[in-house]
């Protein structure tokens, strides 16, 4: 599988470095066979819901190909509204991977695609196995969730303007 520009982040926001954030952007062929090993593959349909706010979890989401809907509940009658999209090379759900609590927001198919499951307990058995690749991992996600929260930072000063 060619990973060259796998889970490549724009960062062309004014409050984020103009460098691209690359989950295991030194990875080798080998190191993301390796991880794929641990993961499993789910392919999804238009529509499908792969995530969904409130649910509870224990796993995050390598997004293959294909594209999704991010989407929050608001107002009083809970009406569901687009964030912004996913594109494959995305990661989703590492927020409720790393903290153990119920998801966020939901995530619907917008085409069909496939995606790849790592849960807890494989990336425990990664990080006994391959300590190197899995600090790697979360070192990245860290960042990724990082990058997020500026984005939504300022996203909401913006809309205090």
């Amino acid at each position: 599988m060619d990973t060259s520009n796998f889970f490549d982040y724009s960062t062309e926001s004014s409050v984020t470095s103009q460098e691209g954030l690359v989950l295991l952007k030194d990875a080798t062929e080998q190191d993301w066979d390796t991880l794929l090993s641990f993961t499993s593959t789910q392919r999804f349909k238009a529509g499908d819901y792969l995530i969904v706010a409130g649910d509870e979890a224990d796993s995050l989401f390598l997004i293959a190909e294909g594209e999704l809907e991010v989407l929050i509940s608001v107002g009083r009658n809970k009406a569901q509204k687009r964030l912004t999209m996913i594109t494959a090379g995305s990661v989703i759900g590492e927020q409720s991977f790393l903290d153990e609590q119920p998801r966020s927001l939901t995530c619907r198919a917008h085409t069909d695609g496939e995606l790849y499951r790592l849960n807890r307990s494989n990336f425990m058995v990664l990080s006994a196995k391959h300590p190197a690749l899995a600090r790697n991992l979360l070192l990245d996600l860290g960042k990724i969730i990082s990058l997020r929260l500026r984005q939504t930072t300022e996203f909401l000063a913006q809309g205090n303007r």
